[in-house]
């Protein structure tokens, strides 16, 4: 005599749940990443000085990051590539000088 074990096989509901849950993780986890890379890449746009707020190189524009334009402006000085500064304008609503790019404590 066999040990059979019922099989019971997710519905729909269950699936699509599961999708949305692992979609959401990839989402956070991208997000994470990319947090990571323009907090790595604030050391090199502080080697700068801010055009916007005159703030001396080595320091932030403001205790949670920098200016834009102080990021624009150690691309245009090779400090950081386009793709550095192309994942710290990712998420913004309002893309000029005087935004801020956080990269400190939120």
């Amino acid at each position: 005599m066999q040990n059979t074990i019922p099989q019971r096989y997710a519905t729909p509901e269950e699936l699509a749940d599961h999708d949305a849950r692992i979609e959401c993780t990839k989402r956070w986890d991208q997000e994470k990443v990319a947090a990571e890379l323009v907090a790595m890449a604030a050391k090199d746009v502080r080697r700068a000085n801010c055009p916007q707020c005159w703030q001396r190189p080595g320091r932030p524009c403001w205790p949670y990051g920098d200016h834009l334009a102080r990021w624009q402006h150690a691309e245009c000085r090779s400090l950081i590539t386009g793709t550095d500064l192309a994942s710290a304008v990712d998420g913004l609503e309002v893309v000029a000088p005087y935004v801020v790019i956080r990269t400190g404590a939120r």
